[in-house]
């Protein structure tokens, strides 16, 4: 069973912009601190997302040498 890295891409986004966007409403000082700490995780994630896709382009152009 393989990861559709699109779904994936898709769905970290989506769950960014929702948390950025819950942030900006917050009213409270622990609201905007946990919502924080979900942007911080969220782009954590994507981050090892994309060094581990770009890691994989990188073993195909080797490959296709």
């Amino acid at each position: 069973m393989g990861v559709d890295a699109d779904k994936l891409m898709d769905g970290l986004t989506n769950e960014l912009v929702d948390a950025v966007r819950k942030m900006n409403k917050a009213k409270t000082v622990e609201e905007k601190l946990i919502y924080s700490k979900i942007i911080r995780n969220l782009t954590k994630s994507f981050a090892v997302f994309l060094d581990f896709a770009n890691q994989m382009m990188d073993c195909e152009e080797d490959v296709e040498q």
